[in-house]
């Protein structure tokens, strides 16, 4: 009787126990849903507490719910284990709607820390996901998201359509505000596509509606009007609405602070200009506004006709962009790389179903197997019994029936162990094939994967070695900066008659004389940096066997 007394008083305390961290989520929960994330994340923190011993089930719930209330508390985490340990749990357990959050909210974690095909295979199944349980404010978030994923690896087309889904779900659910925000989206493809009429169209309406409109969407909208008014030279409009947006409180990016500095030295106030150009290069903290910075100066100063200044802009803003170029580039190959993830993951995903099935199926042959050699053994067990009954009754034939039982008994061995072995040689010789031929398979979509993005890098290495204004603006620019050098040297060569130039030469000249680097020139002319190198040796040598001819024009090479 005191045994199942302890065993009651000690369900009493696992149950006390277990219920307390369920009411502190709820609890939490609550406070999220009035808008008090920053409670929330407080509240559910205190949960790790070595007090609180957390069931899987409890883990999966306070995981998802921490990683909610950061994300509604502005908290910008990059941790994922949280929200990964989250996401693996509701896989396999919980309601359709807590399996989308999970996936939302580690798609979110991904790109923030720009692990875009991660992020946008999540985003893809939480979007899969709420449009099951219809659940459209969530799918709205999941396809703007996906858009602005595809915006930033410059895939415009995908996210103009997403854009499009989004606003669709959005007007769906009823939330106005971040429908009015893919509309601005959408007006930014337009623009970007010059089709100003569709994007003044939408972003006109909406500025209409100021009396119902949001400041955050009225900033937006008048930023995007900015920009498309600026790319039109359209100084006075431009100007107006990037004022507007400032009024609003709106923090401006450098590219902004560059195209009002431009503006203000159109309308002649060059000391408003030289503020703002200075107020831009105490905020420049990455290598794209350190391009919009000399962009801007660069502008400035050839509305100055201050050339040869501006040219030195142009170098600069030409480094400065490399580096940036360089970093889009990286994720722009991974991003290029996310088709063939998403099929790997899915065809991954089919494998692993199939072997299961697969898996499956053998295991159900070999029950029916074993059950039938069961009934077998159990029927000659039976024949056994009477037989040993008849033995009894029969002394005589005792002898002759029981060496029968035991050849029959061999034999039934004898069947039972080459049936196990061929069935062991079947399954053998099935899964050898089945690896054997997935890592073919494999092996194809690799090489075909390469050759793909091979093929794409050299086509547009190509279209930039085609481009002849390339480097007719070059030779330009020299001309403009370092009185008419190139000019000069065209006609020095044409008049002399040991040396003779064709178009690549000038070409190399031209890139030597403005001061690009070795690699620079290999990658944009398609050549080894030795080959390069070779080439600026010869034409010293030949700029010193002719100095009567060159050293009044050139001093560089010599």
């Amino acid at each position: 009787m005191k045994n199942y007394i302890k065993i009651i008083f000690l369900g009493f305390i696992l149950f006390a126990c277990s219920t307390k961290p369920h009411q502190v989520m709820n609890q939490a929960e609550d406070l999220m849903n009035n808008n008090k994330a920053d409670s929330a994340v407080i509240l559910l923190r205190s949960l790790y507490s070595s007090e609180n011993v957390l069931s899987s089930r409890a883990k999966g719930r306070h995981a998802l719910l921490l990683t909610m209330a950061q994300d509604k508390a502005y908290i910008d985490v990059t941790d994922d284990s949280l929200a990964k340990y989250a996401y693996h749990y509701y896989n396999h357990h919980g309601r359709t709607r807590d399996k989308m959050l999970a996936a939302y909210y580690l798609a979110i974690i991904e790109a923030r820390v720009h692990n875009d095909v991660e992020a946008t295979i999540h985003f893809k199944q939480a979007e899969e996901l709420a449009t099951k349980i219809k659940d459209y404010h969530c799918l709205g978030y999941c396809q703007q998201k996906i858009a602005e994923i595809y915006g930033r690896n410059y895939d415009y087309e995908e996210y103009f359509n997403y854009s499009k889904k989004a606003l669709k779900a959005f007007d769906t659910s009823g939330d106005t505000l971040t429908a009015n925000l893919c509309r601005i989206y959408i007006a930014q493809y337009y623009r970007m596509n010059e089709q100003y009429e569709f994007a003044f169209n939408i972003l006109d309406s909406l500025l209409h509606r100021s009396n119902s409109l949001k400041p955050l969407i009225k900033g937006y909208a008048s930023l995007a009007l900015g920009e498309m008014y600026y790319s039109q030279e359209r100084w006075k409009q431009a100007d107006s609405m990037y004022q507007q947006f400032s009024e609003l409180g709106y923090h401006e990016v450098a590219k902004i602070i560059g195209n009002k500095a431009v503006i203000q030295e159109q309308f002649g106030q060059s000391q408003n200009a030289d503020s703002l150009i200075q107020a831009l290069k105490n905020r420049c903290i990455s290598e794209a506004d350190s391009t919009a910075f000399y962009t801007s100066l660069m502008t400035i100063h050839m509305l100055r006709n201050d050339y040869k200044t501006a040219f030195h802009e142009l170098e600069a803003a030409v480094n400065h962009q490399n580096r940036a170029v360089t970093g889009i580039l990286a994720r722009s190959i991974t991003h290029a790389q996310k088709n063939y993830w998403e099929n790997h993951y899915y065809l991954e995903k089919a494998t692993k179903h199939n072997q299961q099935l697969h898996g499956i199926l053998i295991i159900i042959s070999l029950l029916i197997v074993f059950l039938f050699f069961a009934l077998a053994l159990y029927k000659r067990k039976q024949e056994l019994l009477a037989e040993h009954e008849a033995i009894n009754t029969l002394k005589k034939d005792l002898r002759l029936l029981q060496q029968e039982q035991d050849d029959t008994g061999a034999i039934v061995n004898a069947l039972l162990n080459d049936k196990i072995n061929k069935l062991q040689r079947i399954s053998t010789a099935y899964f050898n094939w089945t690896d054997e031929a997935i890592s073919i398979r494999e092996a194809k979509r690799g090489r075909i994967m390469k050759e793909e993005i091979i093929r794409e890098f050299r086509n547009d290495l190509k279209s930039l070695r085609e481009d002849l204004n390339f480097f007719t603006d070059i030779e330009n620019a020299l001309n403009h900066s370092r009185e008419q050098l190139m000019i000069r040297l065209r006609h020095a060569v044409s008049h002399s008659t040991d040396i003779s130039f064709d178009d690549l030469d000038y070409r190399l000249l031209s890139l030597f004389f403005a001061n690009f680097s070795t690699k620079s020139i290999s990658f944009i002319m398609d050549m080894t940096d030795d080959a390069v190198r070779k080439r600026k040796s010869r034409y010293k040598k030949q700029f010193v066997a002719h100095k009567e001819v060159f050293q009044p024009i050139v001093k560089d090479l010599l």
